[in-house]
């Protein structure tokens, strides 16, 4: 999960450090969820920048056990994802 108002590195650089690294070290990336108090609009903008999952603040624990929920009934195999 990646705050995206996170000081020092906001969470879009982060998320897109870690596809980085994924693909150079030819690793599965983990599924990345963005937490965003920003428009509910914007959300289709972030998933399209590589969030797999993006929640609003506050998160709702309903939110969150569903999200989770689909995150470990998909299977982590070992492929490389391509930017």
């Amino acid at each position: 999960m990646l705050d995206i108002e996170m000081p020092i590195m906001n969470g879009i650089e982060c998320m897109k450090k870690i596809r980085e690294y994924c693909n150079e070290k030819k690793i599965v990336c983990p599924p990345i969820i963005s937490v965003t108090a920003n428009d509910i609009h914007k959300h289709n903008k972030y998933k399209e920048m590589g969030f797999d999952y993006v929640m609003e603040k506050p998160i709702k624990e309903e939110e969150l056990d569903r999200v989770l929920g689909i995150i470990r009934r998909k299977p982590m195999i070992n492929v490389v994802v391509e930017q």
